[in-house]
């Protein structure tokens, strides 16, 4: 950071402080490696800027969304609104880069400023508020979210998922607990004719038994002609878990 006080200092001595160009290149660095000490700057020289453009908003809540700063992200989104113009020219991907970087706390806030703003139903968001109640333990809001998406076959429009995609999808679900969307992405996978790999094999297996169905565990491990340790492993530790045996 000392380069930019410098340069800060050099501008200001030549008055040329409120240089948009000078001005752009300090904003610029300030957000190449956000840290507490660097957007703390950022957000003092901000506050002198005379007329902020969408670029200097853009960059200051991008900023503040790599930090996990959500609040502060929030606010100078919830600044530039006001001012009758988006600050971002994704307000999806921003969203949901929001949502995912937010604590419990902020959430609130978040969700709050998504529903005012009408981006709750935009697919991107709503994945990821499933994504993030899930990982926060409560499933009953994220199968409020889920429960209220018109769209589920995809994540993106016109964009078929591939085995890592579902993958990610699975690992989601077996954090939640939750069978109904554990069923529902089974059948997704069935109905795309993905193939049954090893590793999408066993990710089921265990996301089933996560879910607490072992029965389907054991029929998913059936199906698969290929199979390696973690396989026997994940049905293995599915059916001790739940007191089961199995012989073959």
């Amino acid at each position: 950071m000392n380069h930019v006080y410098k340069f800060h200092a050099w501008l200001i001595k030549t008055g040329q402080q409120n240089h948009p160009p000078s001005l752009r290149r300090i904003l610029l660095w300030c957000a190449a490696t956000p840290s507490p000490k660097s957007l703390s700057y950022f957000r003092a020289l901000f506050a002198y800027i005379p007329s902020p453009d969408t670029f200097a908003y853009n960059t200051i809540i991008r900023a503040h969304v790599a930090d996990s700063s959500p609040s502060h992200a929030v606010s100078f989104f919830t600044q530039c609104v006001s001012e009758v113009f988006y600050p971002i020219t994704s307000p999806s991907h921003f969203f949901s880069r929001l949502v995912l970087t937010s604590n419990w706390v902020k959430m609130l806030d978040v969700h709050a400023l998504i529903l005012k703003l009408g981006f709750h139903s935009d697919i991107y968001v709503q994945n990821a508020l499933v994504s993030f109640y899930g990982g926060c333990g409560s499933v009953e809001l994220a199968l409020n979210v889920f429960h209220a998406m018109h769209q589920k076959d995809l994540l993106a429009k016109n964009v078929m998922p591939d085995e890592v995609t579902m993958l990610s999808a699975i690992s989601a679900v077996s954090s939640l607990g939750a069978l109904e969307l554990g069923q529902w992405v089974h059948d997704f996978i069935n109905k795309s004719r993905l193939k049954l790999t090893v590793s999408l094999g066993t990710a089921l297996i265990d996301m089933y038994s996560r879910c607490g169905s072992v029965d389907k565990s054991t029929e998913i491990f059936d199906e698969m002609s290929l199979k390696n340790v973690q396989t026997w492993t994940a049905l293995s530790t599915g059916l001790a878990v739940h007191g089961c045996s199995r012989e073959d």
